[in-house]
């Protein structure tokens, strides 16, 4: 008959704990990327390459075919947290900042040329005589 032996308190703990306490990860700072701005590294100036970490808690509606393949046809997100932002180039954490995007920047510098343009064009047309004979 084999007796039973309780593992010890510290063994027993799961992992990513100590002393019996979660440890979370620390949320970032910087939001995420939009249509005119981007992530850079204040360590190494990378504009590319990130490791990004983070939590979704999300309802999901899948189509299974008979084959057993699946689709997603309905996704809600209900929860999305960005806990780590990594460069993947000097792997700096948490190092990064959220500029301007270039090309938006040249985008809207040359939106304004050409609108600028088009208004001298519509006020020398404005200052014309109308008609042929006028």
């Amino acid at each position: 008959m084999s007796s039973f032996v309780p593992p010890s308190t510290a063994s027993s703990l799961p992992p990513g704990t100590a002393s019996g306490r979660r440890q979370y990860a620390r949320c970032v700072t910087v939001p995420l990327p939009t249509a005119t701005t981007r992530w850079r590294c204040t360590s190494c100036g990378n504009l590319t390459r990130f490791d990004v970490t983070r939590t979704s808690r999300v309802t999901e509606f899948l189509h299974l075919d008979l084959a057993g393949t699946s689709t997603v046809e309905e996704r809600t997100v209900h929860s999305d947290v960005l806990e780590q932002v990594r460069c993947r180039w000097c792997d700096a954490v948490d190092a990064v900042e959220l500029v301007p995007r270039a090309d938006v920047e040249a985008e809207l510098a040359g939106r304004a040329v050409e609108e600028a343009a088009l208004g001298e064009a519509r006020a020398a047309a404005a200052d014309r005589p109308a008609g042929p004979g006028a």
